[in-house]
């Protein structure tokens, strides 16, 4: 795990770790829900949960674009939504 919190977060993170957020919001507010970036001196940290392979290609492809990131740490667990049937019999 990477630590930054020795750091100062500058206002240049900042904005840049509220970009990344909208962005993720704006293309998928329910797949992107449990994202969370952090950003030091443009490395970029993602952070939380996706569902599938494709949904952690996709925020890491979006956010690697973003101007100010110099690079991606990919720390996103992949944990399958439970399937209708499984929830149905919980209930």
């Amino acid at each position: 795990m990477v630590a930054f919190r020795s750091l100062k977060h500058d206002p240049a993170d900042r904005s840049l770790e509220q970009r990344a957020s909208t962005l993720l919001q704006r293309l998928d507010p329910i797949r992107f829900r449990h994202v969370t970036v952090q950003s030091r001196r443009g490395v970029v940290v993602l952070l939380g949960s996706v569902s599938s392979y494709y949904a952690k290609s996709q925020v890491y492809q979006h956010v690697q674009q973003l101007n100010g990131v110099e690079s991606v740490i990919d720390t996103l667990r992949v944990e399958a939504a439970p399937r209708f049937a499984e929830v149905a019999l919980d209930h």
